[in-house]
């Protein structure tokens, strides 16, 4: 049974990111009624998190460093 194993690379379509967007159009709870995470995520924290996600991230960057190791994927 023979194996190849090619390499890869990593390209995520300028499409898929630009989808990331969508996080600023989130409907959002009201806040919690405490000032901890026993409620879960604080709202505050979620909020900065997904705009840095939708708006202040730039994924071509981290994607050159990964695409300048090497990847491998099995193929049977």
């Amino acid at each position: 049974m023979g194996q190849e194993i090619p390499p890869f690379l990593i390209e995520v379509p300028e499409a898929e990111l630009a989808d990331l967007r969508r996080l600023l159009q989130t409907r959002w709870p009201e806040p919690e009624t405490v000032a901890d995470w026993s409620q879960g995520v604080p709202l505050a924290y979620l909020r900065e998190l997904c705009e840095y996600w939708a708006d202040g991230y730039d994924w071509r960057p981290a994607e050159a460093r990964l695409n300048a190791r090497s990847f491998f994927r099995l193929v049977r």
